[in-house]
């Protein structure tokens, strides 16, 4: 891991500033309502490519590639998003609602700290800078390939894709087979030790289930993101919650930022277009118990 920033910065628009602020609570949203559509999927394209040029057998090949494929479909990333640049202006156009919003700091040293029981620190979530499609993805995807291809000799060809299907067709549609084909009638085993081979493919495998939310193409590079992560099944797990978005109704995670954590919160940014006082802004803070907060306005000068 790079070392880390002294401060990562959320950029987001003056009401949900305003509620962070306020309320002292964050929001960990699902990716999948991302801007990138291929959250969680990078990985799953990524080792079809290895795989293609390794020497495990097309049964494996086809089996790693759908459970690959299918992760982002079960488990969700939820995530605070964050900056290691506080003021960049296409961070602002994109997230701090076009130079109208605010960009707020968070001492890093304070959220990897471990605040015990409460819903924030180390214990609630984990923070990791993304991977833009570098070094720690090629480092996990030909560890899991060199398994991979162990237990092809290992095994032999005990597994493959059923003939009435195609790896494309099951991979696209998995959606919709899970509600109308089993996958068990997907792939069929071969040899008598299906179920040893079974355990050992999906430990291999499972390796990539809780990473495939840390990278991201290398388009987005320059936005130098961290993240605040928590990985939940879809399901109506106790501690998600549900808003009303513009566009629909989300799920999402509350993180409380307790008096023992309070100093988490260490800079605010006043967008370029934001009309905010700096001296009722100082104010402001300081009634709402973060008078610890220093307060700036964005360096992006002439932007309208």
């Amino acid at each position: 891991m790079p070392k880390p920033p002294k401060t990562l910065y959320h950029y987001c628009s003056v009401a949900a500033a305003h509620s962070i602020l306020s309320t002292r609570k964050i929001r960990l949203s699902p990716l999948a309502n991302a801007n990138d559509m291929l959250e969680g999927r990078l990985i799953a394209s990524e080792l079809a490519t290895r795989l293609a040029k390794s020497q495990v057998s097309n049964g494996l090949g086809d089996f790693a590639r759908f459970t690959a494929s299918t992760y982002a479909d079960h488990t969700d990333g939820f995530a605070f998003c964050m900056s290691e640049q506080g003021d960049l202006l296409s961070q602002w156009r994109a997230y701090g609602f076009d130079g109208e919003g605010f960009s707020i700091g968070f001492d890093y040293s304070e959220l990897v700290k471990d605040f015990g029981e409460v819903n924030f620190g180390s214990k609630f979530f984990e923070i990791s800078p993304v991977d833009y499609g570098v070094e720690k993805t090629c480092d996990l995807l030909d560890s899991v390939t060199t398994e991979l291809e162990r237990i092809d000799k290992k095994f032999g060809d005990t597994v493959r894709l059923n003939s009435k299907y195609s790896i494309e067709s099951a991979i696209t549609g998995v959606k919709g087979m899970y509600e109308n084909i089993p996958s068990l009638f997907l792939f069929s085993g071969t040899q008598e030790h299906n179920s040893a081979f079974m355990k050992e493919a999906l430990s291999a495998l499972q390796e990539l289930h809780f990473k495939i939310y840390f990278f991201k193409d290398a388009g987005f590079q320059e936005e130098r993101e961290w993240r605040a992560l928590r990985y939940r099944h879809r399901d109506n797990h106790p501690e998600i919650t549900y808003i009303a978005h513009q566009n629909g109704i989300r799920p999402t995670i509350e993180c409380f930022i307790a008096d023992p954590a309070k100093k988490v919160i260490s800079e605010v940014l006043i967008g370029p277009k934001n009309r905010t006082d700096e001296t009722w802004m100082v104010a402001y803070l300081a009634r709402v118990g973060l008078g610890h907060v220093r307060v700036g306005r964005s360096s992006v000068k002439g932007y309208r």
